[in-house]
């Protein structure tokens, strides 16, 4: 545990301080320029924007074991990845281990590009840089980045892709889908989130309507079992139709025989987590029509919010499930993005109790970041460098 915290904390310091410099260089950027010249844009080009990115792949790159499907990766990579589906994956896989590149550079080129595309899609709003650095760690989100690389890396696609939803150009969104199920071919389903979003443009969510959808998920959350049937049949639906039913289908059937038949242990009673995961939602909810006015003009917010939301509910209801919980990833960067806008509407608050909240927000995280890699062994995020192995 001693070396994952020395690891995960110099990480997360020097890459929310590089993030500090980002968003002072971007101030000064528009103190200077905004009124002459409106039209001048801040170079992406900059030690302090580079340096988390090559720290973050570095590091991540140079891992050994750490994330549950790493090992399962590694086989692939010196043994052939031989799935016909996600061709793109399988050719860069193939092609590295063929021309015999070691295996820490292959793993290093999967975390740059998800913490590239991380950075680059928010390269206007550096002043988000700092909070989006701190909780890639404290808050957990670099575990699924290095459990389900293909997932993650698709997602991170789908996260640079949001752009064109805003700027209403969906062939250039198809195209960065299309190229998203290259990776992992369920991403061909994120072409319903062009629609959906710019049907809800322009529009916020009510907190009282979300607040009752939350109590809603809590009864369903309740009659656990019958819910979990019910999503369990659509889902092996769902499976068929993308062939993964080999894995996917007896994974989701365990886990429903470990809801009707072990409950005390894996189910309602798993304890504090659950409620500090309503906790944490409930509070930016509550805070929702703070955020929708400071952000008033922020379209990208708007749209990180809907999908935080969304994903939010339904992770309630499939949380004990890793399997359901899967399509979920595609909004695991939304979510880190929320938390950053939420960070920096607490800290730039004038107001003292904001302030407060925002503290003792990053307190938990720290917490849960602790428990996590205090489980390192069992989690998988127990660090170990590769030469190390």
């Amino acid at each position: 545990m001693i070396e994952s915290a020395l690891v995960y904390g110099f990480l997360t310091i020097l890459m929310v301080v590089c993030g500090v410099f980002a968003s002072r260089r971007q101030l000064a950027f528009e103190r200077r320029f905004a009124v002459l010249d409106q039209r001048r844009t801040l170079s992406f080009a900059h030690l302090e924007i580079w340096l988390p990115i090559l720290l973050f792949t570095i590091v991540f790159g140079c891992r050994y074991d750490v994330g549950v499907d790493y090992l399962q990766y590694l086989e692939w990579y010196e043994h052939g990845f031989d799935k016909k589906n996600e061709w793109f994956w399988r050719w860069i896989t193939n092609l590295l281990s063929y021309m015999g590149v070691p295996y820490w550079i292959y793993f290093s080129l999967w975390a740059f590009i998800q913490i590239f595309f991380i950075y680059y899609t928010i390269k206007n709003k550096r002043y988000l840089f700092p909070y989006i650095a701190l909780f890639i760690i404290i808050g957990n989100i670099f575990l699924p980045m290095m459990n389900t690389i293909r997932f993650m890396v698709a997602a991170a696609i789908f996260f640079y892709a949001i752009k064109y939803i805003i700027e209403r150009c969906f062939l250039k969104y198809l195209c960065l889908i299309l190229l998203a199920t290259l990776f992992h071919k369920t991403a061909i389903v994120l072409i319903a989130i062009y629609p959906f979003l710019n049907f809800i443009r322009g529009k916020n969510l009510n907190r009282q309507i979300q607040f009752s959808l939350l109590l809603l998920m809590g009864v369903l959350m309740i009659y656990e079992e019958s819910t979990f049937k019910i999503i369990t049949s659509i889902f092996s639906k769902a499976i068929e139709l993308f062939n993964y039913q080999k894995g996917y289908n007896y994974a989701v059937t365990s886990r429903l025989e470990l809801i009707l038949h072990q409950g005390e242990k894996f189910g309602r009673n798993s304890g504090l987590g659950q409620y500090i995961i309503l906790f944490i939602g409930s509070v930016i909810i509550y805070y929702s029509p703070k955020l929708y006015k400071y952000y008033k003009e922020d379209l990208l917010f708007k749209y990180a919010y809907i999908l935080w939301f969304c994903s939010f509910l339904i992770g309630l209801l499939v949380q004990h499930s890793f399997v359901l919980n899967r399509p979920l990833l595609y909004f695991t960067y939304f979510k880190l993005l929320v938390f950053a806008y939420f960070m920096y509407y607490c800290f730039k608050s004038n107001s003292l109790e904001d302030k407060i909240v925002g503290v003792i927000f990053v307190l938990i995280h720290m917490a849960l970041f602790i428990n996590i890699i205090s489980m390192g062994e069992v989690n998988k995020s127990a660090f170990t460098f590769f030469w190390q192995h």
